[in-house]
Formats: C-alpha cells, sequence, structure tokens
C-alpha cells in the first residue's frame, strides 16, 4: 500500500506547481481505503432515494436570464447567456436537466461540485470530485486555484474564475465534508443487519410443512420413492408451485416458519433508515415516502416542498451560477431559477385567482380554443369583458350589479383590406443594393481565377467557393427581411384595426431565414450558370459580373421585396384573422407571367390556394418557374369583399 500512495504522489506531480496532497482522491485510489460517496450512493438505496429526490426536483426548474428595468424585469431569451442556460453542456446527448441533476448529486453525497465555464464554446463541463482539488491561499481559507486531474492523471493549476464551485461547510473551509463520512455508522450498521437477516432467511428450514402418516412405511423402496416425489416441489424444481397428491393414510400438516419479516423488524429497519438519511438531508420523510403523509392539500404540499425543503438548496444553486452573468451576460442582468414552474397550481386554479385579481377575464376565447386543441375562430383574438366590469365594476366578472346598465357595444368599422405591394419599394431598393455589392465582391474573387481552375470542388468549380457565396448572401438578405418584416407586419396589422402589438415576428424569423438561404443558393446558382456559358462560349466573365450589377441586382431585388411583403401580408392573415378572412391576387408589374396576368384580381378564401397553386406570391411550393422574377403582391381582408 505504501509503494502505491508513493506512486500515485509521483503521478500527481506537475512541473513548476506546488504539489498538495489529495484531499479528496481518485476514484481509484478511494476504494483501497473506504468506500467512496459514489459507491454509498450506488449501493445504499436511502442514500440514492433521498438524494436522486432533491436533484431531481431542482434540476427540473428551469434557470432563466432576467434584465432589472426602471419599471421592474424582463426575461431575456435571445443571448448567448440564455442559450446557455437552455442547454448547458459540453456532450450534446446531455440535456438541461441531466447536466444540472449530475452536478447536484455531486453536490449532495461529496459536499463539493465544480463546473469547467468554457469561454469559447460558451458551453459547462461538469469536473468529476473525484478529479479535482481546492488549493488554500492563506490562513483565513481564501481559495484562489484549483488543482485539476488532467488526461495523463496529473494535477493542473487552474484559476477559480474559470469555474462555478458548490462548496460545504469543513473545518479548513476548502472541501466540505462529505455526508456519507456522518452517515456511515447508520449506513454500515444498516448494511450489517441486512447481512445478518439475509443470512438467517438463507439458513433456516426452508420447508414449510411435515407429511404425517398413520403407519410405518411398507419398506424403504416406497420411502425413497415419495421423498424424490417430494423434492420435485421444492423451489426451483420443476413442479415447484404446483399441487400435490398424498397417498392414502398421509395428512400435511403446515409449519410456521421460525421467523417473518415483521419478527425481524426488517421493513421498520429500512424505513428508520430512510428516516435517518432523509433528516441528515433536511427533507421531511414524508415526502420521500418514509412515513406517512397526507396529500390532501397539494398547494400546501407544492410550497413545503420548494420553499421549506428544497429552498435553501436552490438558493444555493442560483448562487453557485451567478458568476456566468459576469462572463457572459450584461450589467443589470441576473439569473433566477423559475420557481413559477412548480409552485402554479391547476388551470382551473390560476384561472379563478387571476380572474379575482383583475376583475376580468385574462383570456381570449382563441387562446382557450389552443389549449384544448381546437382552432381559432373568426374574432376570437378579442378579449370578451362583461359590461358589469367596464368602468368602475365588481371584483370579479362572476359578480351582478346594476352600476353598469347603461354601458353600450362599442361599434367597430370594418377595417380596410392590407395591400402588400404597399411595402416593397423601399425593401426592393436596399436588397438592390445588397446583390450589387455581393456581386461586386464576387466578381473580385473569381475574374483573377477563373481561367486557370478546371477541376470541381464540393460541387462547385475550383473558381467559385460556393459555401461562402451562399453563407453571405443569405446573412445579408435575412437582415433585410427581419429589418423590414416586422414593420410590414405591425402596419398591415393596425390597418386591420387591431393592435401591432398583437403581432408576433418571432414566429417568422426561422421561416425567413430558411428562405433567405433558399433565395441566395437559387441566386449564387444563376451567376455559376452564367459564367459558365460565357466560359464555353468565348464571353468574357467580366461581361457576366457587370451585368449582373446593372440589371440582375435590380429585377431580384424587386422579386425579393415582392416575396417579403406578401409572406408578411399573409401570416398577418394566420396571426391576426386567425387563417379567416379572404386574400386576392395583384398584378404590380408591367410584364408579367401570362398565367399570372390571367390571375389579376383572383379573390379566394384566405385558407385556400389561388389556381396556380399558390398561396400566396412568391409560394415556393409551386416551383422555380411560378416564384423566379416574380413581383406581384397579395390583398387581405376580413368580412366581404
Amino acid at each position: 500500500m505504501a509503494n502505491f500512495l508513493a506512486a500515485a504522489e509521483r503521478a500527481a506531480r506537475v512541473e513548476n506547481v506546488d504539489y498538495m496532497n489529495m484531499a479528496v482522491p481518485l476514484e481509484s485510489i478511494e476504494s483501497f481505503f473506504k468506500p467512496s460517496p459514489v459507491n454509498v450512493w450506488r449501493d445504499q438505496p436511502s442514500v440514492r432515494k433521498v438524494v436522486d429526490f432533491i436533484a431531481s426536483n431542482i434540476a427540473s426548474i428551469p434557470l432563466h436570464l432576467y434584465d432589472r428595468t426602471d419599471d421592474g424585469r424582463e426575461r431575456v431569451r435571445d443571448s448567448d447567456l440564455a442559450r446557455l442556460l437552455h442547454s448547458p453542456s459540453m456532450a450534446r446527448e446531455e440535456n438541461a436537466y441531466l447536466f444540472w441533476k449530475r452536478v447536484l448529486i455531486d453536490w449532495l453525497i461529496y459536499d463539493r461540485a465544480a463546473v469547467h465555464i468554457d469561454p469559447l464554446e460558451m458551453k459547462l463541463r461538469r469536473i468529476p470530485p473525484a478529479s479535482w482539488v481546492q488549493s488554500i491561499d492563506d490562513v483565513y481559507g481564501t481559495i484562489k486555484t484549483i488543482k485539476v486531474v488532467n488526461e495523463r492523471g496529473q494535477y493542473v493549476t487552474r484559476d477559480i474564475d474559470e469555474f462555478l464551485i458548490l462548496s460545504g461547510y469543513s473545518i479548513p473551509g476548502v472541501a466540505g465534508f462529505s455526508p456519507m463520512e456522518t452517515l456511515s455508522a447508520i449506513l454500515t450498521d444498516s448494511d450489517d443487519a441486512l447481512k445478518f437477516r439475509r443470512m438467517m432467511w438463507q439458513r433456516q428450514a426452508t420447508h414449510t410443512g411435515v407429511v404425517e402418516r398413520e403407519q410405518a412405511w411398507d419398506s424403504l423402496e416406497a420411502r425413497k420413492n415419495f421423498l424424490e416425489g417430494l423434492r420435485a416441489f421444492d423451489a426451483k424444481s420443476e413442479r415447484s408451485g404446483g399441487s400435490m397428491l398424498l397417498d392414502e393414510g398421509m395428512k400435511w400438516k403446515d409449519r410456521k416458519p421460525s421467523f417473518t419479516p415483521r419478527d425481524l423488524d426488517d421493513i421498520e429497519a429500512r424505513r428508520l433508515t430512510d428516516i435517518e438519511v432523509a433528516s441528515l438531508f433536511h427533507i421531511a420523510p414524508e415526502m420521500v415516502g418514509a412515513r406517512q403523509g397526507n396529500y390532501s392539500n397539494m398547494e400546501a404540499f407544492r410550497q413545503s416542498l420548494y420553499r421549506d425543503n428544497l429552498g435553501p438548496y436552490i438558493d444555493g444553486w442560483e448562487q453557485a451560477v451567478a458568476p456566468l452573468v459576469d462572463v457572459f451576460g450584461e450589467p443589470g442582468q441576473y439569473i433566477e431559477a423559475f420557481l413559477d414552474a412548480k409552485l402554479r397550481g391547476s388551470f382551473e386554479e390560476q384561472a379563478k385567482t387571476f380572474q379575482t385579481s383583475v376583475g376580468a377575464p385574462v383570456m381570449t376565447r382563441n387562446e382557450a380554443r389552443a389549449k384544448m386543441n381546437l382552432p381559432d375562430v373568426p374574432g376570437g383574438d378579442d378579449l370578451v369583458t362583461p359590461l358589469n366590469v367596464l368602468i368602475g365594476g365588481q371584483a370579479s366578472p362572476q359578480d351582478s350589479g346594476t352600476q353598469n346598465e347603461r354601458a353600450k357595444p362599442v361599434q367597430v368599422k370594418a377595417p380596410a383590406p392590407v395591400e402588400s405591394w404597399e411595402y416593397t419599394p423601399e425593401i426592393g431598393q436596399a436588397t438592390s443594393l445588397v446583390l450589387a455589392k455581393t456581386f461586386e465582391r464576387q466578381s473580385k474573387a473569381v475574374l483573377p481565377v477563373i481561367g486557370k481552375a478546371t477541376e470541381t470542388v464540393g460541387g462547385f468549380p475550383e473558381w467559385w467557393d460556393g459555401l461562402r457565396w451562399n453563407r453571405e448572401l443569405a446573412d445579408d438578405l435575412y437582415k433585410i427581411a427581419v429589418q423590414y418584416s416586422p414593420e410590414i407586419g405591425r402596419a398591415q396589422t393596425e390597418a386591420l384595426g387591431v393592435d401591432p402589438s398583437e403581432y408576433v415576428p418571432e414566429l417568422t424569423y426561422a421561416y425567413l431565414k430558411q428562405v433567405s438561404r433558399s433565395r441566395a443558393a437559387l441566386i449564387n446558382a444563376k451567376t455559376v450558370e452564367a459564367l459558365q456559358f460565357a466560359l464555353a462560349e468565348g464571353v468574357a466573365p467580366a461581361d457576366v459580373f457587370k451585368e449582373a450589377i446593372d440589371v440582375r441586382s435590380v429585377v431580384a431585388g424587386a422579386a425579393f421585396a415582392a416575396f417579403v411583403a406578401s409572406w408578411t401580408a399573409k401570416e398577418v392573415g394566420q396571426q391576426i384573422l386567425g387563417g379567416q378572412g379572404w386574400k386576392q391576387w395583384h398584378v404590380t408589374s408591367g410584364n408579367p407571367r401570362d398565367s399570372h396576368a390571367a390571375m389579376d384580381g383572383e379573390t379566394v378564401p384566405y385558407g385556400a390556394r389561388f389556381s396556380n397553386g399558390q398561396s400566396w406570391p412568391g409560394d415556393s411550393s409551386a416551383g422555380v418557374d411560378e416564384t423566379a422574377g416574380c413581383m406581384c403582391g397579395v390583398s387581405i381582408g376580413r368580412g366581404p369583399q
């Protein structure tokens, strides 16, 4: 053993780093001395039951990022830190729940846990407790560095700011003190008692009855045959559990076992161990089923669980992750465990409470229908307010009274239809400028090498960096789309007589990004095709880029603008009109396709397709022949057309 420890110390030495004896040895070394905390968690049902209960319930609470504002706070959803909280682990297969559960289990069984912060990947990595130690930097227990075991089994010194640390109390104030050591006497006694009971069960007589005869056996052979037949009914024998037929003159007499689980207090011993372990972790035994509890009041149960029992652990968890704001966040931001996800009551309880507190309904008809997986209905996005609570009403819409009898319904004028082409000129100019700059960059990169390279790379000619050009143009088109589409959507929503804030542009971003990628690929494919044709026909490639800058940028820009405006109008119809109403095709260019010219003024229900199979101008489902260069528009409306 001495030689083994000496070898372990030599392996842990790192050049120019002060060596420090391992406060918590590696698991391979732990087993030489005593059961490690992780082995106790693995082998002791009581420990695992309580530890998993705490870790699972806390890890299932989402962490939210908030920004302090003058009038309160606002949740931050789209930032590097918000995305890290949603998916923190370096391991792709490890979701947030599993990651934090493992970290919390480390904390609970070792009284210490460490998480490495990777600022480049913007991810977190759990460091097993047996692989790191903290270093005391002064007599006051100040910790500035920790030592982590690398791939070669050596300790390397790292700055404490690179880690999130959860550490309990110990006399030096460094590494915590594992609760498994505190429980060792109780758990050892429980384990010894379990082994003793197991030996008694194994060594006691296994038969539960005797066969009595009125007379002695006629012969030894008959007795031998009977005993062989009797053994066939033993446990794991061929007739185990079957019915036994006795010969004439025989009688079965039950024999009570020498002891039962009740006699050995087997069940009570396990229950007491559960209670001891739960009490050490400050969890009410009723929470883990160690004692009978009354769950008749679930609201009180939730409050007790997440405030009285798990509250201190949740506070420690929140404070441990707070340094992430300094690394990835911004001033004024903070992280909070979203306890409302656990404490809020049922839908009926919430509806009753909110309705009484605000004095009016808090949900529209379509919102209620969505909870029942039913489609929206026309006019269902308006909040219905009972007349008796419009002005100076009572505390709840369920109340009755006559104080508001004079209230009259508000007459709303039918809104004018929304016309998408009103918004295309500015988008077209911005898109044309972006396309012209793209063609200029491409010409500078392609013209010097187009005559020299002949091989194909990744499906593109060697002189054409397809991945780069598709990525850059897609990013530029997406920026234009998300700049103008929300403005158009809010303006069209207001034109329908609805509050512009009812339009949610965030729902459109994923689709706009996808369309920007496909449009960029089509535009670049057209450029490559023109360059290859020029090379084959002996035309100067520079003329291809000149034509692209002067002409194609304008035409393609106008087509992209028409698409953004038309699709946004379609999205407004979906979000605001609930897919109801009508839509009408309009030709806005002087040289439309014959099929589009014939459709000018064609009106269909909002959810239907036009006669060419498209849902709106620019709908890619109809193919390139119907969408390339299309500058048609669409108008939408509700009520009679």
